[in-house]
């Protein structure tokens, strides 16, 4: 099915649904089914049910790695911990873990980059970095960044173009990282 026909069907189950008032038990392994038709939903990760929740539960708070992916795009980097936070090259992460090794996780959409300092209280400037690679989807494009001195990427997208091997201003949404031990 094309986008188009798989959104009209998602949205025929859950108006059927709704006016019937049933349970219904969707099993899919596209998050789009699920953020469009479940109020409730269900991770099982190899056979374990792993996680119940809202869509937006699961989504903003997934309790492990696997789960973060299974529902979505999820970057993910491998920090070391200090007195400072969390250190991924460049990148410093405001926050104390009691953990020597954690993998740091943050969605495409709770990063922002810039060529110039911002001032919005909501987003916290973790280091600089370098572009490694821009590609155009859609509308947007699609960022990879390195943290400088370090191999580990994490990608995001913005609005307007941007080159390979710039330097930018890495900035990630308060409420946005996630620490799982590794």
């Amino acid at each position: 099915m094309d986008t188009r026909i798989r959104d009209s069907a998602r949205a025929l189950v859950k108006e059927v649904q709704n006016r019937l008032g049933v349970t219904l038990l969707i099993v899919s392994h596209d998050p789009a089914d699920i953020f469009a038709i479940a109020d409730r939903v269900g991770v099982l990760v190899k056979g374990r049910l792993i996680q119940v929740g809202s869509p937006e539960e699961i989504y903003n708070n997934p309790v492990s790695l696997d789960v973060a992916a299974l529902i979505g795009e999820i970057n993910e980097l491998i920090g070391k911990t200090s007195n400072e936070g969390v250190l991924v090259g460049s990148f410093k992460f405001p926050i104390l873990v009691d953990s020597d090794n954690v993998v740091i996780g943050i969605r495409p959409e709770d990063i922002k980059v810039s060529f110039d300092i911002i001032n919005d209280k909501s987003w916290v400037l973790v280091g600089k970095g370098r572009i490694r690679v821009v590609g155009y989807q859609g509308g947007l494009f699609r960022v990879t960044i390195n943290p400088l001195n370090s191999d580990e990427e994490i990608v995001t997208y913005v609005d307007r173009p941007m080159r390979a091997g710039d330097e930018v201003f890495v900035y990630v949404r308060k409420n946005g990282i996630k620490v799982y031990k590794k």
